[in-house]
């Protein structure tokens, strides 16, 4: 029977072998070594001047360089830098950038590129038509990794075409403007949803019933001028219109300034607001920042009722503002509330990233989690209970309701932290979490510290709940991060009682001259 040694031994020769590249993220850091756990029995070492900048947590890739039975494996990052052609292609694969490339051979797999020192492998099934060797063609890297100590790197120039029809399509798509004429093919017709049209670089739009006069007659394969309309919003498609635009004589506009018209909606796009159709086949635009106070459910076609606010005749621009049906209590708070002043309010329902506060009758009052408190990782829960009052400063308007805040009635804790903490404090905290790279410690202004593994000493065991000795080793505001140390605590006790034993071996020593009740007359005086 196998002895647990030999069990071990045998389970780490299997799964490592030397040249293979491992993944890890790191758990120590020494002034000799790195540790990172890459997922076996025992954790592998990377020597520390390989590695200048690296922090707990962070993910390392490394070479496996030398095996010691149950001892910690060696690695090196070493290999991964060493060839030129494959930190490019690991680049190119991360960013998904294109690399231009010179066919070296041909083989039975495929064609060998090559990369300034390395070759790289393109499948017959990923190559352009009629290539031969001494081209040179973009691809994009599909692959670049290292087995068994040798760098593989797989490219594509399929992909790359794929990524190049879809920027064209983009850059086709951004031109385009609600109202330009399109032409196309019709590859499909469902008389009850619509028709679905192919134009430019293979890009898809359809043509909604709505959108297509009565008595249209069109079948697949037929050649089409479509209108326009706007991107769709989900799907890589548009949204077209067979209708003939009505025209608007500008010169003879039969609206002015102050008319209330009922409007069709259009389309919404994204940082201009919302364009509606007037009776007269006119455009208008709805500005966004007017439709924070609408508090209702805008379809496409829809009909609501709007007010003119400007005509630019120059710019064939027309303003409008939607007629709102109810008053808009919201509104009316946030006046008699300016932003910045404190209200009270009952807390109704509390969910993961949003709190409702009742402020009155028909009224409702949001707090969002990010102005519910200044620190990370913090539940909703934990710091609002349904049916409690509180008091909550406001912030603004969201929709029909009173946007408020919870934290922005006290002081950040990082405003306080860099002037009551100094490094080398000793501090006396509460252990809150206790994590493979370390342990949190919760301070009394409600923070949470890091307590890094290096820094715990290795006979040392802590839990959740245990209260700790410990000195502050780091502050830094800017990114909300204080670091502690207990070894440097666990130094100075160590000091200080090899000082009481060498006061004590003094004392019960003979030979120096001196009793013990003379030290003690001494320390009286």
């Amino acid at each position: 029977m196998a002895s647990e040694f030999e069990e071990l031994l045998k389970a780490q020769e299997e799964q490592l072998s030397k040249g293979n590249m491992v993944k890890g993220s790191v758990v120590k850091i020494t002034d000799s070594y790195i540790y990172l756990d890459i997922g076996y029995k025992v954790e592998g070492v990377v020597r520390r001047y390989e590695l200048d900048d690296v922090e707990l947590g962070q993910e390392i890739e490394a070479v496996v360089v030398r095996l010691r039975g149950i001892e910690n494996p060696v690695l090196s990052t070493k290999p991964l830098k060493s060839l030129k052609g494959f930190k490019i292609a690991k680049e190119a694969l991360g960013n998904n950038t294109p690399i231009e490339v010179q066919i070296e051979a041909k083989a039975k797999p495929g064609f060998f590129v090559k990369i300034e020192d390395i070759s790289a492998l393109m499948p017959f099934s990923e190559a352009p038509r009629n290539v031969k060797v001494g081209d040179k063609i973009p691809v994009i890297v599909t692959k670049a990794q290292y087995e068994n100590g040798k760098p593989f790197v797989n490219v594509s120039y399929r992909q790359y075409e794929d990524i190049e029809k879809q920027q064209k399509r983009q850059q086709f798509l951004e031109t385009l403007k609600p109202g330009d004429m399109i032409s196309g093919k019709v590859v499909k017709v469902d008389p009850e949803k619509g028709i679905t049209i192919v134009f430019g670089n293979d890009i898809r739009g359809f043509a909604p019933s709505y959108e297509i006069p009565k008595n249209t007659s069109l079948k697949e394969g037929d050649e089409v001028e479509a209108k326009f309309v706007r991107k769709a919003k989900k799907g890589d498609f548009v949204i077209l219109s067979l209708k003939k635009a009505k025209k608007s004589n500008w010169e003879d506009l039969d609206i002015k300034e102050g008319d209330k018209l009922e409007a069709k909606i259009s389309f919404y796009r994204k940082g201009k607001g919302l364009f509606v159709e007037l009776p007269n086949g006119s455009t208008a635009m709805i500005p966004e920042q007017s439709l924070q106070s609408v508090n209702k459910l805008l379809k496409h076609g829809a009909k609501i009722k709007v007010v003119i606010t400007r005509i630019d005749k120059d710019k064939k621009q027309i303003d409008a503002n939607i007629i709102s049906s109810e008053d808009n209590l919201a509104q009316e708070f946030v006046k008699e509330h300016p932003i910045g002043s404190s209200v009270k309010g009952k807390v109704k329902t509390v969910h993961a990233n949003v709190a409702f506060i009742e402020l009155g009758e028909n009224l409702e009052g949001i707090v969002k989690k990010q102005d519910m408190s200044w620190l990370k990782n913090v539940r909703s829960e934990d710091i609002l209970k349904d049916g409690e009052e509180k008091e909550f400063m406001v912030l603004g308007l969201e929709g029909k309701k009173v946007r408020l805040g919870l934290k922005q009635l006290t002081q950040n804790p990082w405003d306080i932290i860099p002037n009551k903490y100094k490094p080398g404090d000793q501090v006396e905290l509460v252990v809150k979490e206790v994590r493979p790279f370390g342990t949190f410690l919760g301070l009394p202004e409600g923070i949470d510290g890091l307590l890094p593994i290096s820094e715990i000493p290795k006979n040392i065991s802590l839990e959740p709940g245990q209260t700790v000795n410990v000195r502050v080793l780091e502050i830094n505001p800017k990114e909300e991060k204080i670091t502690f140390s207990m070894i440097q605590e666990h130094k100075k006790q160590a000091k200080e009682e090899q000082g009481q034993q060498k006061d004590f071996i003094k004392v019960n020593d003979s030979s120096s001259g001196f009793r013990l009740g003379d030290i003690l007359k001494n320390k009286l005086k």
